[in-house]
């Protein structure tokens, strides 16, 4: 039979029908959630002819010895446009150069990547940089199941990584940076990193911003536009506000200008290699320091997850001092009556400042129950939508 339901690598039925066909020695598959359409399809394969009605994806033409080299040429396609296209592309040519170009892809299975796996840690690779070898892999493999390529794609043996450093900025290194990059007659650079430091948007997101997102100094993010698929809005204040609406209007800077002067700044104020997702991760702890919940925080950075939250904001060795010294009072008011139940009266924890010593629209803000990061004088700027 040439047309059967489609199952996962799990078994389950993914609701899809597989339609094969043999022709002129060619084996020409076709992929549909409609069974009467299935039928159609099958009859047009077999006489060749052109399928009609809606779309559905391409049918493919299966070489009689698929390798992985022709694969990789094939799959390009699943990097083109993306922010790092060309250190994507590279990155999967060097890990299927590993594996053998010349290697069947019915014969790259889960052994032969424990394989690669096992000699890349014997060369001193670490877990991180040994799954940026098989993320291309897996990414190949992939595109070829979902093209009927191949049945199923094996498992990817990834390896477990620590936690890592979370590299992000003191706010004498953000005013450095700034600084750094205004004296480089690099304005738009320095305003997009402003923007970034402040608002918490990944560099994807702003760069996609237009005109018409800035809204009475709010710049939104409509739904379906970020990775938790929900709408949500920062504040700039003035001057932010307007002087990233005049570079919108002229046209923000390209990704390629904004890393390679963050890099370049990096490397001659001696500091950690900032990215744009460095300047997501100081956002994440100005708002920590500012006294803003776990959950205010992940509502402002747009997480699905409060636990990706809890990777962002780093504890400043100032807040373990404050924390140390509470800890010290509540030490010698321990009661020497071991009648007495309350410990704690008298003790108040020092309450966090609100006043932020760096520049950008965080200025003052107000943690109570209405929100956060909103400015107190400028409540009538709200957004209605």
């Amino acid at each position: 039979m040439s047309i059967f339901p489609e199952k996962d690598k799990h078994g389950r039925l993914t609701g899809y029908f597989i339609v094969k066909v043999m022709s002129q020695g060619t084996l020409r598959t076709a992929r549909t959630t409609d069974g009467k359409r299935a039928i159609l399809i099958e009859r047009e394969l077999k006489q060749g002819g052109i399928i009609m009605g809606p779309p559905d994806p391409p049918v493919v033409e299966v070489p009689p010895t698929l390798t992985l080299g022709k694969l990789m040429l094939m799959a390009r396609v699943v990097y083109k446009g993306t922010k790092d296209e060309r250190r994507s592309l590279a990155r999967m040519e060097a890990a299927c150069t590993r594996l053998g170009l010349d290697k069947p892809i019915g014969e790259i299975r889960t052994k032969q990547l424990d394989l690669l796996a096992h000699e890349l840690r014997q060369e001193g690779m670490n877990p991180k940089t040994i799954n940026r070898y098989l993320a291309p892999i897996s990414k190949v493999l992939t595109w070829a199941v979902s093209q009927d390529l191949l049945p199923s794609r094996p498992v990817i043996p990834r390896q477990r990584e620590g936690e890592g450093r979370l590299v992000f900025l003191t706010e004498q290194q953000c005013v450095d940076l700034l600084a750094w990059l205004r004296g480089h007659d690099l304005p738009d650079v320095a305003l997009v990193t402003e923007v970034l430091m402040v608002s918490g948007f990944r560099i994807t997101e702003l760069l996609s911003r237009k005109s018409e997102h800035l809204r009475s100094g709010w710049l939104h993010l409509d739904a379906g536009e970020t990775k938790n698929d929900k709408a949500r809005a920062v504040y700039l204040q003035e001057p932010l506000g307007s002087s990233l609406a005049d570079l919108m209007a002229s046209g923000l800077p390209p990704y390629q200008k904004i890393l390679i002067s963050l890099s370049e700044a990096s490397l001659d104020l001696g500091l950690p290699h900032v990215t744009p997702h460095v300047l997501r991760h100081t956002t994440a702890s100005r708002l920590d320091a500012l006294g803003f919940s776990t959950a205010q925080i992940q509502e402002y950075l747009g997480h699905r997850h409060i636990g990706t939250t809890l990777k962002y904001a780093h504890v400043t060795r100032e807040t373990v001092r404050k924390a140390s010294e509470a800890l010290a009072l509540l030490q010698t008011n321990l009661p020497t009556n071991p009648q007495t139940t309350c410990i704690t009266d008298g003790i108040q924890p020092e309450r966090k400042s609100n006043e932020n010593s760096g520049s950008g629209g965080l200025a003052r803000t107000r943690t109570g129950i209405e929100g956060f990061a909103v400015q107190e004088s400028k409540r009538e700027n709200e957004p209605k939508d």
